[in-house]
């Protein structure tokens, strides 16, 4: 469904960026908390380093906004850097965070110089920041980088997409990572575990990826949790109580005490 939107912001920011802000109607309680929280408030417009300014829509539809409110960031190019909803952010924090997208899209005319860690770093960042381009980064990462990072993340896209591309990726990674060593199977593990969520599987389908783990590499509290927040969500308590225990049996010190809120709640449900 596509909003009917009735007015947008243009800000002229930095050296030639503009930021557009698209706000919906004004029973949109996003886009009336968005205008009066931070569009007006002077620490965001300081932040940007320029004014804002309202403006008629003239031109704006060649960006399709399905949703409001929706920021899109544009590069004094023309080109969408990126684009964002609405984020539970001070209205200093939003304009950091749009300082923060450009700075990371100037880093993209660098790749060639980057090297694997720093690859990976704008890749994490980019990636917070949904920009457009993040996926520019990644084709590179893949090509630098002979670990599995860069290939786990382009697993996870491909499966999204339902391409049978993502089976020859996925044994790669097996290939460069036989003995878990990069954690590369558990996050293999976890994709395909959510994939099947979102697909809506028989439960004992759905957490075949996650038993086969356990049972290849042995125990893993992570694992154990997720099973037992997932069987728990299923109505299958008893199920979900025995993997949060097994959790907890396993877990460093520091994740040990939200376990165990975890597991008196189950409790808390077995009449």
């Amino acid at each position: 469904m596509r909003w009917a939107i009735l007015f947008l912001w243009v800000i002229q920011a930095w050296a030639g960026e503009k930021l557009l802000v698209f706000l919906g109607e004004k029973n949109c309680p996003w886009s009336e908390k968005l205008e009066q929280e931070v569009l007006h408030n002077p620490q965001f417009i300081r932040g940007l380093k320029n004014e804002v300014a309202l403006v008629p829509m003239t031109g704006h539809e060649k960006y399709f906004v399905e949703e409001v409110p929706t920021f899109i960031l544009i590069a004094a190019s023309g080109e969408e850097i990126g684009r964002v909803g609405y984020m539970t952010l001070t209205a200093s924090d939003y304009a950091q965070f749009f300082q923060e997208m450009i700075k990371t899209h100037a880093q993209i005319a660098t790749l060639d110089t980057l090297d694997v860690q720093e690859l990976r770093n704008l890749y994490t960042t980019a990636t917070q920041h949904h920009l457009s381009q993040a996926g520019k980064i990644l084709e590179k990462g893949v090509e630098k980088d002979s670990g599995t990072f860069f290939l786990i993340h382009r697993y996870a896209h491909l499966l999204k997409k339902g391409s049978k591309k993502a089976k020859s990726v996925r044994q790669e990674i097996e290939e460069r990572d036989p003995e878990n060593r990069d954690d590369s199977f558990f996050r293999l593990a976890v994709l395909d575990f959510q994939k099947r969520i979102e697909e809506s599987h028989p439960v004992e389908k759905t957490v075949k990826p996650l038993k086969r783990y356990l049972k290849t590499f042995g125990t893993d509290w992570r694992a154990h949790m997720l099973l037992a927040r997932f069987l728990f969500g299923k109505e299958r308590v008893q199920e979900a109580l025995r993997e949060a225990k097994a959790a907890e049996s396993l877990a460093p010190q520091e994740a040990q005490e939200n376990i165990r809120e975890t597991i008196t709640h189950m409790e808390g449900k077995i009449t």
